[in-house]
């Protein structure tokens, strides 16, 4: 490592960084807490059964199913029993954490080797789920949104340090920011967390959107935009710069400067980028209430209850009714089946990692004592690993979430399943 890539804090709109070093496992921490349909897709091909401590046999035909909740979670999908110990992994996990329904992908070497449900299709527990099936995202959809601004800032479009205010298409309810300092807020501060949004010291208001509606005076429920004009009504809780606070306000802001440098829409502009070029067409910003759904997405096992921001007629289920999923964009706002999901991230070019960009994860492997990578998801009601080793991605998906729970752990126990496959 030079002592250049060592000491080089900021990069100018022609110049980024295409080897550096990183340190440790990266994690990029997941969200704590516009409607349209599609077509299913159906793909199961195998229904078995698994406990933590029992393994499983290929067969060339579906084995039965049960059709009533059992302490066995079903696995579907084409068995591999050579990665077997990925299946009692994710079967271990699920059942520590009763987890009603997952999915994992494998995508190594550009072929993609497993595609596998874990529990149930429907909140009975009647029916195995369908491995193909759609679940959020959350926070791994702004691994889409650094790729799309660096991407610009790559063929000259965009510099780093530019301040974003200028760029965005949404005005201030009064006009003018509330907060002066927002107007020297930089791209760059954005990627990094450091735009002066600290969410301990002022609710997010994507987790509380009727504080939108009654501050904007809104009779319809807020989108995206709306959003984006409350928060620039606001003050700033930090100077930009000096601080990082993990902040989703940041990546909705980045998803506004795309869509401002380039004049379409950023989930256009992601889809053209990403999801055409790795034949993963099926990735979209999501809904929130479940007739809104496409047909395919699974449904959220959540307890968590919000006041209903679409009838405000009193509480409901946060992930049905709570919030704005679409508003969250590029911050965590996607819906995704697990192989799709594994085949788009291989297809980035960019990545943001510890302050820099990196043009290519192989020089971040070089300089790092890990053999992965680690990304994570979280949002009502929902938790997404995305896992980058050295020879693919592997992804899982859950519909379900624990908030006191270690992260990490899903990341541990694979990791030990491809320790016991490697040797």
């Amino acid at each position: 490592m030079t002592d250049e890539s060592q000491t080089q804090n900021r990069i100018d709109r022609r110049t980024l960084l295409r080897t550096g070093a990183a340190t440790g496992v990266l994690t990029l921490a997941g969200c704590l807490g516009g409607d349209g349909g599609g077509s299913p897709t159906t793909t199961a091909t195998t229904t078995e059964t698994a406990t933590p401590t029992q393994t499983e046999t290929a067969t060339d035909t579906p084995t039965e199913t049960p059709t009533q909740p059992t302490d066995e979670i079903p696995v579907s999908g084409e068995s591999v029993p050579e990665l077997r110990p990925l299946d009692e992994a994710t079967v271990e996990y699920m059942t520590e954490l009763d987890y009603g329904a997952g999915s994992l992908a494998l995508y190594r070497d550009e072929e993609m080797e497993l595609v596998r449900g874990y529990g149930w299709g429907d909140r009975e527990r009647t029916e195995p789920v369908d491995p193909q099936a759609m679940y959020r995202i959350g926070s791994i959809s702004k691994l889409f949104t650094a790729d799309a601004v660096l991407r610009l800032v790559e063929a000259g479009e965009l510099a780093l340090e530019d301040e974003f205010y200028p760029l965005l298409s949404v005005d201030p309810p009064d006009g003018e920011p509330a907060d002066e300092r927002i107007r020297e807020v930089t791209v760059e501060q954005l990627l990094n967390h450091a735009g002066g949004w600290n969410r301990f010291e002022n609710a997010n208001p994507l987790f509380n959107p009727l504080v939108v509606v009654e501050s904007l005076g809104l009779d319809d429920t807020p989108a995206r935009d709306d959003f984006v004009r409350y928060v620039l009504d606001q003050p700033l809780q930090f100077d930009p710069g000096t601080d990082n606070v993990y902040s989703n306000i940041g990546y909705v802001m980045l998803s506004l400067v795309v869509e401002g440098v380039t004049g379409e829409s950023f989930e256009s502009v992601v889809s053209a980028n990403l999801f055409e070029a790795a034949d993963a067409t099926d990735i979209h910003l999501g809904a929130t209430r479940p007739e809104n759904r496409r047909p395919d997405e699974i449904w959220y096992d959540d307890s968590e209850q919000c006041e209903n921001v679409f009838t405000r007629d009193g509480s409901a289920a946060c992930a049905d009714y709570g919030i704005v999923l679409s508003a969250f964009s590029g911050a965590g706002g996607f819906v995704a089946r697990a192989p799709d999901l594994a085949r788009a991230l291989d297809e980035l070019q960019w990545f943001w990692l510890n302050g820099q960009p990196y043009e290519s994860l192989e020089s971040v492997f070089e300089q790092i004592d890990q053999s992965t990578l680690a990304w994570f998801g979280s949002i009502y009601d929902s938790f997404g690993y995305a896992g980058r080793r050295p020879d693919g991605w592997v992804v899982t998906l859950f519909n379900d979430r624990d908030l006191r729970g270690n992260p990490q752990q899903i990341h541990t126990q694979l990791d030990e399943a491809f320790s016991s496959i490697d040797n």
